[in-house]
């Protein structure tokens, strides 16, 4: 309805010997005046709402004698919002600019038309089931919901199987781990083993070391303490003197002795009596068994 006043309003400036309703020396004298200052939108928007229902309701009473818009006083001291005020006319001297609000509101109302929303383009058909889908998609919404699941499906299936391979590196980091630990405490146990064997040893070794050299030392210290010209047989037993019966060998000579004759012989027995040692010399043979002699000869006696 806008549209269709605005048109018909244009129609009627666009007659020839008009100039926005003015007589032909009128519209002369309107055709010497400054053009006003532009309008914004907003406020031509705002004149049209309140000036629609007046150029509705008398159109006739409202132009003047050429089907012009008159103005009025009122409308000439109305000053719009956001636009700036001209010189006041003289009495009786032609309104400039009548025809600027009919321009600009065809020039709005073109606008308006032009930032309609376009119509919605016609659906599409489905993909995957043939069915009309709306018309952003390429799928209707059971096709969606199902791709959406399957989706979901295969993501969460593809984390379970990452899942169970991460569970599975893990158990057998672990293992590997667990056997080389193992390992390790087995070849430690094993060497602090071998080396508790080769310390008893070593103990072992030492200590009969030791007991042998006490032993020499105790039998050259009871060697010193003898009787240096006491006499002895090959394993350093005394020798005592006896009675040898007729036909007796000595053992260094090889001579035999008379009967009653004396001679030099070892008598040593074990613990249970029984005699060990054999060794009989003649009373010539019995000096190079001192000791004395011995110890010059460096046997440890």
């Amino acid at each position: 309805q806008k549209l269709g006043l605005v048109k018909e309003h244009d129609q009627e400036l666009a007659r020839p010997g008009t100039l926005g309703g003015l007589l032909p020396a009128e519209a002369a004298g309107a055709a010497e005046q400054p053009e006003p200052p532009p309008q914004s939108r907003d406020a031509l928007l705002e004149l049209i709402e309140r000036e629609l229902p007046r150029w509705s309701s008398a159109p006739a009473a409202a132009c003047g004698p050429a089907g012009g818009l008159a103005r009025g006083p009122e409308m000439e001291r109305e000053v719009v919002p956001g636009s700036r005020p001209g010189p006041s006319p003289a009495p009786g001297a032609p309104t400039p600019g009548c025809a600027t609000p009919s321009r600009d509101a065809a020039v709005v109302a073109e606008e308006s038309c032009r930032e309609a929303p376009l119509p919605p383009p016609p659906p599409r058909r489905c993909e995957a089931c043939g069915q009309q889908c709306a018309a952003s998609g390429t799928h209707c919404p059971e096709c969606q919901r199902e791709a959406e699941r399957s989706s979901l499906t295969e993501a969460i299936s593809k984390a379970k199987e990452e899942a169970r391979l991460r569970a599975e590196q893990d158990a057998a980091r672990r293992v590997r781990r667990e056997e080389a630990e193992r390992r390790a405490e087995e070849d430690a146990a094993r060497r602090a083993e071998e080396e508790a064997e080769r310390k008893a040893k070593e103990a072992e070794e030492k200590a009969k070391a030791d007991a042998l050299k006490a032993a020499k030392a105790d039998a050259k210290a009871k060697g010193v303490k003898k009787a240096p010209e006491e006499y002895v047989c090959l394993r350093i037993h005394a020798l005592q003197k006896f009675v040898a019966p007729a036909g007796l060998q000595c053992q260094v000579c090889a001579q035999t002795s008379a009967e009653g004759a004396s001679m030099w012989g070892c008598r040593f027995k074990d613990a249970r009596g029984v005699r060990t040692c054999y060794y009989d010399v003649c009373s010539k043979c019995r000096s190079a068994r001192s000791r004395r002699k011995l110890r010059e000869l460096g046997e440890m006696v």
